[in-house]
Order: structure tokens, then C-alpha cells, then sequence
């Protein structure tokens, strides 16, 4: 278990000038501030089960595709799994710093590396797309 609890110390990699730097979020480099302590074991796995029994309840009454060992694969996986995972279990103990638009501005992101995805959050406090020259709308065909 000691390997998903964060370092006690901050220590910044200093090789290369390319890269983003990983932390966890409840680590002392963490930009996020120390407002909650980070979980212990048991929370750690009380959450990795309820994340897990939330997969099985979205595919257990549904017909997904699945590999040979009955995984289902990810482009089959139901798109609203992605929305519920991170944000209400708990999920996304990383983050990184990532520059968005130009003129470049930066943002942390929570990120889960048990997913593809990461999200940026826009409005008020976030990304503003109307302030990038190179933003444009995306569109779902």
C-alpha cells in the first residue's frame, strides 16, 4: 500500500527542458494546497472497490463488447462511465500542469491513469475559448 500514498518530501525531476511533471495530488509538490489530508489504506481501497462496482453495474445488465477474457473493451464501454469514475469515487490521485490556446495559459489537471481522459473544466474559472486564436467548436457527427 505504501506505493499509492504520496512522497513526504517534494522533489522535482530536473532532466530535460520537454515534459510535464507528475504529482500526486496530496503530496507536498501538489499545487492544490494540503486542504484535505490525503486517504489512508483502507479509503484507498474502499474507494478502488466502489469504482470497481460501479464499472460492473453499468455493464452487468448490458451487452458490451469484450476480449477474450470477458473485459469490456474501452470503445464499447458506455460514454456516461467516463463522467461518474473520476469525479464521484474519487478517483484522479495525479496531477499535472498543462498549457491550453494561444496565448498559452495554464491549468492543473486531476488526471485518473485508469482512464483516457482528462478533463478541462471552461468558464468563468477555466479555459475561456473565445480568448484563443486557435480554439474552435468541435463537433459530435
Amino acid at each position: 500500500m505504501k506505493s499509492l500514498t504520496p512522497a513526504s518530501t517534494c522533489s522535482v525531476s530536473t532532466k530535460g527542458i520537454h515534459g510535464m511533471q507528475i504529482v500526486h495530488r496530496y503530496g507536498p509538490c501538489s499545487p492544490l494546497g494540503q486542504e484535505n489530508s490525503p486517504p489512508d489504506s483502507r479509503q484507498i481501497l474502499k474507494k478502488d472497490q466502489a469504482r470497481v462496482r460501479s464499472m460492473n453495474s453499468l455493464t452487468s445488465n448490458s451487452k458490451y463488447a469484450t476480449n477474450g477474457e470477458g473485459i469490456v473493451t474501452a470503445d464499447s464501454f458506455p460514454p456516461q462511465a467516463v463522467t461518474l469514475f473520476g469525479r464521484d469515487i474519487g478517483a484522479g490521485n495525479y496531477v499535472v500542469k498543462a498549457g491550453f490556446g494561444i496565448p498559452k495559459r495554464d491549468f492543473n489537471l486531476i488526471f485518473d491513469t485508469g482512464s483516457e481522459l482528462t478533463w478541462l473544466r471552461c468558464g468563468s474559472n477555466g479555459y475561456q475559448p473565445s480568448e484563443s486564436s486557435t480554439s474552435i467548436n468541435a463537433t459530435c457527427n
